[in-house]
């Protein structure tokens, strides 16, 4: 078989990484469900917009999508989760390996995004 899978001892290795990865998705789909059940939000509404935030989906249980829920917290805090997962998830498995948390702004993929973001954010309050 062609490729690196040929090599037995890798297997091992790329099991353990998408363990862990499954690990980080998973936690943090329980987490953003449980955080907007907390809020207010209806145990099945969170879990479903808990599976669209996670996976930077943008899909609602709703026609009006998370306004329905006219909640300043809801928004907060599927907007946190938006931001934690648009990061490399590479860097959620070194914090899980027990690094610091400066290994994010080490990153200068992350340093970047989060310019990005908070740029827009900027130039969404100047203009709105």
């Amino acid at each position: 078989m062609p490729g690196p899978l040929k090599d037995n001892k890798m297997r091992p290795r790329i099991a353990e990484t998408a363990k862990t990865l499954w690990l980080i998705y998973v936690l943090l789909t329980v987490a953003c469900a449980l955080a907007l059940w907390f809020a207010g939000m209806p145990a099945f509404d969170a879990i479903g917009h808990s599976f669209a935030t996670i996976a930077i989906g943008g899909f609602s249980t709703h026609d009006a999508s998370v306004g329905y829920f006219d909640s300043p917290t809801i928004n907060t805090i599927i907007a946190i989760f938006l931001l934690i997962s648009g990061c490399n998830y590479g860097l959620h498995f070194s914090l899980l390996s027990g690094r610091s948390l400066k290994v994010y702004w080490r990153d200068p993929e992350f340093r970047m995004f989060i310019g990005v973001q908070l740029t827009l954010v900027i130039i969404c309050t100047l203009v709105l």
